[in-house]
C-alpha cells in the first residue's frame, strides 16, 4: 500500500482495501526488555538524586520515549529494607520491628513484642500489604 500511495490517495486505497486510514499510518511503538525498562528507571532516579518518585520516573521516560505505566515504575522501584529496635516502656524492653519501603520512604509493615525474636521480623513481614512473592520484589534484611 506505501508503494501506491504515491499513485493515489491514502483515503481511496483504505477505502478499496476496507482499511481506516488510522491503521495505514500506525507505527508500533518498540517493546523495552524488563532488564532496559529496570535500567531506565533507576537511571532516572539516579539521575533525579533519588528524589523522583513513580510521576516524575514515568514522565521522564515519557519524554525520551519509553512508554510505561506508574504501576510498573512502582513494581520496579520497590526494595524494602528492616529496622529492628528497642525502647524502654515503664521499665521494660519492648521491641519493634520495621519494614520500610525504601522508594517512598514508608513503613510498610511492623511488629512490636517483648522479646528480639525471630517471630518479630517474621509477623513485621506478614503484615505487609504487598505480595512479596512476586519476582519484581527484592528484600534487604538490615
Amino acid at each position: 500500500m506505501a508503494k501506491l500511495s504515491s499513485k493515489s490517495p491514502i483515503k481511496a486505497l483504505c477505502k478499496a482495501l476496507g482499511v481506516s486510514r488510522s491503521s495505514f499510518y500506525y507505527k508500533p511503538k518498540p517493546k523495552h526488555s524488563s532488564k532496559d525498562l529496570e535500567e531506565k528507571v533507576k537511571e532516572s532516579f539516579e539521575d533525579s538524586r533519588k528524589t523522583y518518585g513513580t510521576r516524575r520516573i514515568k514522565a521522564d521516560l515519557e519524554s525520551q520515549g519509553i512508554t510505561i505505566s506508574r504501576r510498573r515504575v512502582g513494581q520496579i522501584m520497590q526494595k524494602f529494607t528492616t529496622d529492628l529496635t528497642y525502647v524502654r516502656v515503664k521499665g521494660k524492653w519492648c521491641y519493634a520491628c520495621l519494614v520500610l519501603d525504601l522508594y517512598n520512604r514508608e513503613i510498610v509493615g511492623w511488629s512490636v513484642g517483648p522479646h528480639k525474636t525471630a517471630d518479630l521480623v517474621i509477623e513485621a513481614m506478614r503484615s505487609i500489604p504487598y505480595d512479596l512473592t512476586s519476582e519484581d520484589t527484592l528484600l534487604l534484611g538490615t
